[in-house]
């Protein structure tokens, strides 16, 4: 049912421009909005059993790999979040046939904390670190963030830095 709820909706070729473009994409209505409601309500719960929200963490809460922390009887609720056709379409369009996912995190980020700032993500930041220039026309990694509520000023986002990947290596000490 769900791949057929957005089949119609979602232009691939589209995401493919934007991507290529500009670094990312947006994919909307791919899973049912009470799906991800219910989604984004049970890993709320789950942060806060693990202690991952609130004063003592000011940034934000994080969960290093969510099917660390779910029960097996709730697979079948977050499966669409890593099965999804439309972004394996998309990753193995940049990665080739041998991709693999690299996690399942969790990253919550709660209204009012302060932003974690610019930085490149592993591996870009390593090559920062080193000092070495940055392969050109390589696709390292895919990230793939799912919005279960909407962003907006006031409840947290995560920003994106759209036309970066064309940046060569990040300075990754910018105020």
């Amino acid at each position: 049912m769900m791949a057929a709820l957005n089949r119609e909706k979602t232009n691939i070729d589209q995401a493919r421009v934007e991507l290529d473009t500009y670094g990312y994409t947006i994919l909307r209505d791919q899973i049912p909005r009470e799906r991800a409601l219910q989604m984004g309500s049970r890993l709320m719960e789950i942060m806060g059993e693990q202690n991952r929200v609130g004063e003592e963490r000011p940034r934000w809460g994080h969960l290093p790999c969510l099917y660390n922390f779910i029960d097996p009887s709730e697979d079948d609720l977050f499966l669409p979040l890593i099965t999804n056709p439309h972004i394996h379409n998309l990753v193995h369009e940049k990665l080739g046939d041998s991709y693999q996912l690299g996690g399942a995190n969790v990253v919550w980020r709660q209204p009012g904390v302060e932003s974690y700032g610019l930085h490149a993500d592993v591996p870009l930041g390593w090559f920062a670190e080193q000092g070495l220039p940055v392969p050109q026309n390589i696709t390292f990694t895919i990230q793939c963030a799912w919005m279960l509520t909407d962003f907006t000023y006031e409840n947290g986002a995560t920003l994106l830095l759209p036309n970066s990947h064309h940046m060569g290596i990040p300075n990754m000490w910018l105020d």
